[in-house]
């Protein structure tokens, strides 16, 4: 995007690799919010949405991680809420999320989110529309700053077990498009190069086999659960 405005912009891939990064179990009531106490990253948010859910499910509760936060000894005396601080290994945590909820008002990439979703956590987020991370599926998207249909959209993930599956097998079909893209937008770059002899497709119809047995899974999913 910013090579618009400026050449001397270059894209350095993230450092996620989500192949190999194993599933989450899910099936719980725990959601997670990870970041700094910020005015644009909007805690309060999450909070909020959490004191309206655990009305309505049982044992819904929020893991807080991060730093920044007054009187962080108090966090845990808010209902529902498990306030964790500052993690530099975040993998247990992670661990115990069925839902991630992102409140910030505008991202640059949104690591947190990745990191959810390579561990195929389903995420609920105000929308930000210029984001690629959100131009896949695996999320529930929500207007800016409307932390009621945040708290909704959050509720109704926890509650209705077809569209959490649904939800889920998204992520894990979308990160496997991904890397596919990945590969053949590598292969796209080495033709360009190429005027005879090599195959720089040799490899792209065991990609797209290997695409057609995700979506199968998610199909296999969708029955077990009478989706279909």
């Amino acid at each position: 995007y910013w090579r618009q405005f400026s050449p001397r912009v270059f894209e350095t891939r993230n450092p996620i690799e989500v192949e190999g990064v194993p599933l989450n179990a899910l099936g719980g009531r725990t959601m997670l919010w990870v970041g700094r106490n910020s005015p644009e990253k909007r805690p309060m948010d999450a909070i909020e949405a959490v004191m309206w859910i655990g009305d309505r499910v049982p044992g819904a509760k929020l893991i807080i991680m991060g730093g920044g936060f007054e009187h962080e000894a108090e966090m845990n005396w808010l209902k529902n809420v498990e306030y964790v601080g500052y993690h530099q290994d975040t993998e247990e945590i992670f661990r115990q999320a069925d839902v991630f909820l992102c409140t910030s008002e505008y991202e640059g990439f949104s690591l947190t989110m990745a990191e959810a979703q390579a561990r195929g956590i389903p995420c609920v987020t105000y929308d930000m529309a210029y984001l690629p991370i959100l131009q896949g599926g695996g999320h529930v998207a929500v207007p800016m700053g409307d932390a009621d249909a945040l708290a909704k959209a959050a509720a109704d993930l926890l509650l209705d077990e077809q569209e959490y599956v649904l939800t889920t097998a998204e992520i894990a079909f979308y990160r496997k498009v991904q890397a596919s893209v990945d590969d053949i937008t590598s292969y796209t770059t080495d033709a360009m190069s190429v005027t005879h002899g090599d195959k720089p497709f040799a490899n792209l119809q065991q990609k797209i086999t290997d695409l057609d047995a995700r979506q199968r899974m998610i199909w296999y999913k969708m029955a077990r659960y009478n989706i279909l």
